[in-house]
């Protein structure tokens, strides 16, 4: 099947946040790299040094300053804010009646099979993506 308009989006998007899955496991690593970096207690690291960690503690050989923008809000030109990225990946929900809390991406992450499934059914045209019209269908 050819690509249409917004394809390409919707695969960088859908990469970033299976990316985020995996950054789930080392949210509290991170988190203490980060805060040796950042003595003072800032919340912003250099670009340079977030790069370095994700790619050190995360052990995916991934372009990190050039997938910051996706994860890390910028201070200044040179450093970013580390913190509401730490604290997204700790974002929780309470699951319907249940006093249960689940980690968001501990969720899906554990229900991945099921959520591919589901996705395929979705993707009538097998496309990788589920457009407007395949979700109209279902």
């Amino acid at each position: 099947p050819r690509w249409k308009d917004g394809d390409a989006a919707a695969v960088t998007q859908a990469s970033i946040e299976r990316i985020r899955l995996l950054l789930y496991d080392y949210k509290e690593r991170l988190r203490d790299e980060f805060c040796k970096l950042d003595p003072h207690d800032t919340g912003a690291i250099a670009k340079k040094d977030w790069a370095e960690v994700m790619g050190r503690v995360v052990a995916l050989k991934l372009p990190w300053l050039h997938l910051r923008e996706h994860f890390v809000p910028l201070r200044g030109r040179d450093k970013v804010e580390y913190k509401p990225f730490i604290e997204e990946l700790r974002a929780s929900f309470t699951a319907a009646n249940s006093s249960m809390e689940v980690p968001v991406p501990e969720y899906i992450y554990r229900n991945l099979p099921e959520l591919e499934a589901c996705f395929r059914l979705l993707d009538g045209s097998g496309s990788g993506v589920v457009s407007r019209q395949d979700f109209g269908k279902a």
